[in-house]
This record gives structure tokens, C-alpha cells and sequence, in this order.
């Protein structure tokens, strides 16, 4: 037999190792479990650089190049659509000599321009969506500004009588500025002048009418969303390119050469 205070303290050492599970889990707070991972969120694809539509903000708001064609807003985005390479087909006269072809470099502020000649910088003039002018500076500090009828719908540029078409809105250019808006048309010199006008013919021979009181009858086929003549005004053959934009300023040049041997 144990002694009695061995025996006592071996009771208690007992008791202590048999506590019932409830007191120990109202004295011992229950561990918040730990949150579960998140799973990664899945990578997004990168867009394709050279396939990838342009974003919705840098898309441009043609509505406006027919609605408000001579507002400055439009006119600075007309320029920015206009930065690229481009070769424009017809007949002008530069220093006696005749041009059937211009290489325009458009990239920067102070243009570059190749008529089969020789290469000269210029200054680009948006007057309006379907006008532009190109001023060359003169020896005396002064300069001279030719200016170019284009139908141009960012994406193709033409020069010679044209302009653009959005619905039933239409901005036309030949030596004047017409506005067209459903049956409405008005002639744009110092200010809006209101002339007649008519849509004639249908589907791919649908074409604009305009009966100016000073010129006669001034004639715009509608090609899509461009509006064109089917002849400069000069009566030769229409452009043959397909008015996109070229890679280099070389391929440019070499387009304007072809042009101008084939005008020989």
C-alpha cells in the first residue's frame, strides 16, 4: 500500500489527465480555419499586334467628317488618319512640267513629296475631308498652294473629284464643297449656299447630281462609302491603284515612275 500522500497525489495526477472534452472546448477558442486559396485568374490572350481590331477610342468617327467636315476637331483627325505613305494619280502642272503622279509621305508635319521629278518638303492643308492642299514655300519666304480634290475614308485615299458617304450624309469636293444631308444640299464657298441636288440611277450606278447655278452640272458616282468621278477633269483614264497606303516612301516613288512612263 502507498503511502498517503503518494497516493493522493497520484489521484490528482489521474484527474488532471481525464478533463472532459467540453471544458476544454469552452477554455480553448476553436482556430478560425485558414481562407481557401484563390484560384489564378486564367491569363488573358495578348491581342495580336498586326490582326487585333484598333481600340474603340482611336476608331474613326467618319459621322462627324460629313456632319461637321470644316470643324477643327475634324480637321486635325483627318490629318491624323492621313499620317502614312500614299500615292495619288492625275494631271497637274509644276514648273511647266506636267505630273500624272504624287508620292506623299505624310508621317510627319513637314511632308515629303515625289512627283516623277524631284523630291521636295511641303506643308499639308486639311480644308476639309474631301480637300486637301499641299503648300510648297517659295524662294522669296513665301509659298504656293496647290489643292487636291480626294475621296478619302481613312483606310483609301484618291484624289480627283470625290468625297465620302455615310447614310444618307454625303461631303463632295471637286474645284467647291458640297454637303449633301438627305434631300438638303448646300455649296460651301465663304458660306453655306443651298443648290439643288439628286441622286440618280441605282445599286452600282447610283450617282450624286448637283446642279450648281454658277458651274452646271456637277456629277459624283457613289462607289461604297466613297464618292468618285470616273474621269479627272481633265478626261483622262481614272486612278488605277486601289488608293491603299504603301510601305516605304521607296515603293512610293517607284509607283509614281510606272505612272508617269505609262502617261509617256
Amino acid at each position: 500500500m502507498l503511502p498517503r500522500h503518494l497516493a493522493s497525489a497520484a489521484l490528482i495526477a489521474l484527474l488532471g489527465g481525464c478533463t472532459n472534452d467540453a471544458s476544454t472546448a469552452a477554455k480553448t477558442p476553436t482556430p478560425t480555419p485558414a481562407p481557401a486559396a484563390k484560384a489564378p485568374a486564367p491569363a488573358s490572350p495578348l491581342a495580336d499586334p498586326v490582326t487585333a481590331p484598333p481600340p474603340e477610342a482611336t476608331a474613326l468617327d467618319l459621322d462627324a467628317w460629313v456632319v461637321r467636315p470644316f470643324d477643327q476637331e475634324t480637321r486635325d483627325a483627318v490629318r491624323e488618319a492621313l499620317r502614312g505613305i500614299w500615292v495619288i494619280e492625275g494631271t497637274w502642272l509644276r514648273g511647266g512640267v506636267e505630273r500624272h503622279a504624287l508620292a506623299l509621305d505624310l508621317r510627319d508635319d513637314a511632308i515629303v513629296v515625289y512627283d516623277g521629278h524631284e523630291t521636295y518638303r511641303a506643308r499639308l492643308e486639311v480644308v476639309a475631308p474631301c480637300k486637301i492642299g499641299i503648300a510648297e514655300a517659295l524662294p522669296d519666304g513665301g509659298e504656293v498652294t496647290n489643292y487636291h480634290a480626294i475621296a478619302f475614308d481613312g483606310a483609301r485615299l484618291f484624289a480627283g473629284r470625290g468625297g465620302l458617304v455615310r447614310g444618307a450624309r454625303m461631303a463632295a469636293c471637286d474645284y467647291e464643297t458640297y454637303l449633301v444631308d438627305g434631300p438638303r444640299c448646300t455649296k460651301h464657298v465663304v458660306g453655306p449656299m443651298p443648290v439643288p441636288c439628286r441622286l440618280d440611277g441605282e445599286g452600282d450606278a447610283r450617282a450624286l447630281v448637283v446642279d450648281d447655278p454658277e458651274r452646271g452640272q456637277v456629277t459624283f458616282a457613289v462607289q461604297g462609302g466613297l464618292l468618285r468621278h470616273p474621269f479627272h477633269v481633265d478626261g483622262t483614264s481614272p486612278p488605277t491603284g486601289d488608293g491603299a497606303p504603301l510601305p516605304t516612301f521607296e515603293a512610293a516613288r517607284a509607283r509614281v515612275d510606272a505612272i508617269n512612263e505609262a502617261a509617256r
